[in-house]
């Protein structure tokens, strides 16, 4: 949570102010309740459905915006200054990162992050599935959910939904 806060605290500095979407109380509310009801109806691995599904949305979106801005810093390097000092912030710069603007450096690192936590969640879910099969094996009981199609629309709601804030945040 530490996290995903200091990427809010970033964005909303860097991002001029007319351009922040008047929904960031409401995307506030619905991060928490995505965290909030699989926890309450699927315990672990419901959540780390969820954040699997959310994680790969923002990591999609975050390529696509880094993208968008390589070249828009092309044309228009001088709109990229507000964003001086934030990689000594997060604490994280490469060698490679010399010929990055720092805008898009802080997003490429954000997106890392992001990343980050998709994996997490990938291998406790895989740890889920192993100890699945390993008591399958044994005949033992798994109590577990299933990771079938309730898991496969579950992820689809969280993808639509992602996606769809996202694009009304563009106009908003």
């Amino acid at each position: 949570m530490a996290t995903e806060q200091q990427h809010l605290d970033y964005m909303l500095e860097i991002v001029p102010t007319h351009m922040h979407t008047r929904l960031l109380n409401l995307w506030k509310f619905c991060g928490f309740m995505l965290g909030f009801i699989p926890t309450i109806l699927g315990k672990g691995p419901a959540l780390y459905h969820t954040v699997d599904a959310v994680e790969t949305f923002v990591e999609t979106h975050y390529n696509e915006q880094i993208e968008w801005l390589q070249d828009l810093e092309k044309e228009n390097p001088e709109i990229f200054i507000r964003a001086k000092g934030y990689k000594r912030q997060l604490g994280k710069m490469g060698e490679d990162d010399q010929n990055s603007s720092e805008l898009i450096r802080v997003l490429s690192l954000c997106c890392e992050d992001e990343v980050e936590h998709k994996l997490d969640a990938k291998r406790r879910l895989l740890g889920l599935q192993q100890k699945e099969k390993d008591q399958e094996e044994t005949g033992k009981d798994f109590p577990g959910p299933s990771y079938g199609m309730t898991a496969k629309i579950w992820r689809a709601i969280v993808s639509f939904g992602s996606a769809s804030a996202a694009e009304l945040a563009r106009h908003i």
